[in-house]
């Protein structure tokens, strides 16, 4: 179906016309006013109805408005040939393709028909105005069939362009995407990380990792990272991003958040999975992960937080590793005595 909307508005003209017909029957006060003003009146009741329910125009409801027209004709109601023009257009915005020529010879028989009952005798001016609104008729299909050409086309690159966006959305998203893990990836990050004015920053490390890979295998090593990306996200707080930086190595930027807040948010990360099962068939791995933290304020360098990030979790490493520290100016301070409110 093309252009639903225009065929909309032709029907929406046809209730006008009808009204008119209707309206110019009751005023001239004919031999039939009354009988134009009643199927004028039934016209305009069923089309109203048909766009009051959005119906798409179909083969039923064709006839019935072929009917009317043809009615109306009969009858020499004023505008009645107006309403054969709008039904043109009507079905040929929206008839499936193979009806496409019988409809507009359908409306042409049925209004050479009519007219020619009403006319009684084949006077000059009969011909005339029927050849007239043959000729009419034939314009507005080929018209139409163009303006429906037109339309489907439009539709079609609308609709190619929506794939192409969702594509582009989605290529842009895998882009950003560390597929092991689900996590946004080293891309990702450097791209949030900047754009972000305050915040704090968990850099996290896997105790061990190239441990586990040797003794275990690289596959097992990869079950492990996608895991731990899992209690990650499940972790931290909605709003906040959590980033495979690299290898074994995670990052998790909090904004809006102080060293009080952060600490909380690493120190259950890191009782997490110190308490995971790490199991994967008839093998049980011990895993453990140190944590450094940094504040990011307003006018300071994501690099630097960084760097004060990874400067604590280094110091994390240094004290045995599976613990929390933060950086403090020029000291690190122990996060568990600090903040052992928690």
């Amino acid at each position: 179906m093309a252009g639903y909307e225009t065929t909309v508005l032709v029907r929406k003209s046809g209730l006008v016309f009808a009204v008119f017909a209707g309206v110019s029957a009751a005023i001239g006060q004919g031999a039939f006013w009354a009988t134009v003003t009643g199927i004028a009146c039934a016209y305009f009741a069923v089309n109203y109805f048909f766009c009051r329910i959005r119906l798409i125009p179909g083969w039923a409801d064709f006839l019935t408005n072929l009917g009317f027209c043809f009615s109306l004709t009969i009858f020499n109601a004023a505008y009645s040939n107006l309403l054969f023009h709008t039904l043109i257009v009507t079905m040929m915005l929206t008839i499936e393709k193979h009806g496409i020529r019988y409809a507009p010879l359908l409306i042409a028989g049925a209004y050479v028909s009519a007219a020619g009952y009403a006319a009684k005798a084949l006077t000059p001016d009969t011909v005339l105005s029927v050849a007239a609104n043959l000729a009419g008729m034939y314009m507005l299909t080929y018209a139409t069939l163009h303006v429906r050409k037109l339309l489907y086309k439009r539709s079609s690159d609308a609709k190619q362009m929506k794939e192409l966006i969702n594509q582009s959305n989605q290529h842009y998203r895998m882009a950003l995407t560390d597929a092991l893990t689900g996590l946004y990836n080293h891309r990702a990050y450097k791209e949030k990380a900047e754009s972000i004015p305050q915040y704090v920053i968990l850099v996290i490390d896997i105790d061990y990792f190239k441990r586990l890979n040797d003794t275990y295998g690289h596959a097992i090593g990869d079950k492990v990272l996608s895991k731990l990306g899992h209690i990650i996200r499940a972790g931290i707080r909605q709003g906040d991003f959590a980033f495979r930086y690299g290898g074994e190595e995670f990052v998790v930027l909090l904004p809006d958040a102080d060293l009080a807040l952060g600490y909380k948010i690493a120190e259950r990360l890191r009782s997490w999975v110190a308490q995971s099962e790490f199991s994967f068939g008839t093998v049980r791995i011990p895993v453990t992960v140190s944590i450094g933290l940094a504040a990011k304020a307003a006018g300071t360098s994501a690099m630097a937080a960084f760097e004060q990030a990874d400067e604590a979790l280094y110091n994390a490493k240094q004290r045995g590793r599976n613990n929390v520290q933060s950086y403090g100016g020029n000291r690190f301070d122990d996060c568990r005595r600090i903040y052992s409110g928690f």
